[in-house]
């Protein structure tokens, strides 16, 4: 097609809509068609796609089939600072597309134009796709060094090791420590793996498998977090679960939404979309403590996920183990809950940069493994 797509832009209060309808005038790539006030004037038409924010009064599941019904695709804007479960949301409802408001107006021009018929496939379809690929598993903990990624590190060696096509993934945008860890170069890595998912092209390079099962790097340099859209990473790590039984991803401690820069929506929007949360303490007072308020920060991103918690390196003794257990299910009642011991071959392999020598805590990862469980399709 050589024709601009035709859109309706839904009235909205964020500059997006201006942004859009300014390009699309003077630079073209789009032809507005109309601007839609009533929820009536979305469903008729001359246009292709509809563009709704997420707050959008009007906007509702039985809108979304009316425009389906009338041969109309829609791309839904969300804003994660405005409203953070605003993707979710509109993915829900089963829009075509989504988008973030920041976008510029090229960008809200190229996702238009791969909406068109045989072009990608949208939002809803990667969802119903995404119901029969491998699960998704994010690793985390709170902030004091809990091993989170070390036990993210002992699962994927585990699963693979026992016939499941697994992908690591470090989306630690605060500490990224994986390429470090296990001896491997920094590019490719999540970026680019970013940058090929966001444009349909071909994900393989983006994946190293000399650690004996495929991982995808960290960010070079964490302080170039705020380049990585949440949203991109998502769509990113749902392509790789179609590849894999299962996709373990490595997170940062900082779960706590904060004002103003939008620091953590990653950790928080990928939680927001895990089939399992593994959550990793350390056996003190104050680790579990943090534990349990991370958890509670946690189940409100995602309050049907499957949550296992893990107590890590614990020493040898009922007495201690019992009394963590007691503790943490006063409060809360885990799916699982497993202590992992205190071995010195974490250290060792940690110098050596290659994976844990069989022992205590190769078993207790594989008893893990085995409790989640972690493989099959995602419900």
């Amino acid at each position: 097609m050589n024709i601009d797509p035709a859109v309706a832009l839904v009235l909205s209060p964020r500059d997006w809509a201006a942004r859009l309808h300014r390009h699309a005038v003077d630079h073209g790539g789009v032809r507005v068609k109309a601007r839609i006030l009533r929820p009536e004037e979305a469903t008729g038409g001359d246009f292709e796609v509809l563009v709704i924010d997420d707050t959008t009064s009007f906007l509702s599941q039985r809108l979304i089939d009316e425009i389906h019904g009338s041969g109309h695709k829609v791309l839904g804007v969300y804003d994660d600072e405005e409203f953070p479960e605003g993707c979710d949301r509109l993915q829900r409802m089963g829009v075509d597309a989504v988008i973030g408001a920041e976008a510029t107006a090229e960008e809200f021009v190229h996702r238009i134009a791969e909406m068109r018929p045989g072009e990608v496939m949208g939002a809803a379809r990667v969802l119903a796709q995404h119901a029969a690929s491998g699960k998704v598993v994010v690793v985390g903990g709170p902030y004091g060094g809990t091993g989170s990624t070390e036990i993210a590190i002992g699962l994927a060696g585990r699963l693979q090791d026992g016939g499941s096509q697994t992908v690591l993934v470090d989306a630690d945008d605060v500490a990224p420590s994986i390429a470090q860890r296990l001896g491997l170069p920094l590019v490719p890595n999540l970026r680019t793996l970013v940058e090929h998912s966001r444009h349909g092209e071909d994900i393989g390079s983006d994946v190293d498998d000399s650690a004996g099962f495929r991982v995808v790097c960290g960010i070079p340099n964490p302080r170039d977090w705020f380049e990585l859209r949440p949203a991109d990473v998502v769509v990113a790590v749902e392509d790789l679960a179609k590849t894999a039984d299962c996709v373990i991803v490595d997170v940062s401690s900082g779960v706590e939404r904060l004002p103003g820069d939008g620091r953590y929506r990653l950790s928080r929007r990928l939680i927001a979309m895990a089939d399992v949360l593994i959550g990793v303490g350390v056996p003190t007072p104050l680790g579990v403590s943090r534990l349990l308020d991370w958890v509670a920060e946690t189940k409100v991103l995602n309050e049907h996920i499957r949550l296992c918690l893990v107590i890590n390196r614990t020493p040898k003794g009922a007495f201690l183990r019992s009394e963590v257990a007691r503790e943490i299910e006063r409060i809360f009642e885990p799916s699982v809950l497993r202590f992992l011991p205190t071995d010195r071959r974490v250290e060792q392999a940690s110098w050596a940069g290659g994976l844990v020598r069989k022992g205590a805590f190769t078993r207790a990862v594989a008893a893990l493994a085995a409790d989640a469980p972690l493989v099959g399709s995602a419900p």
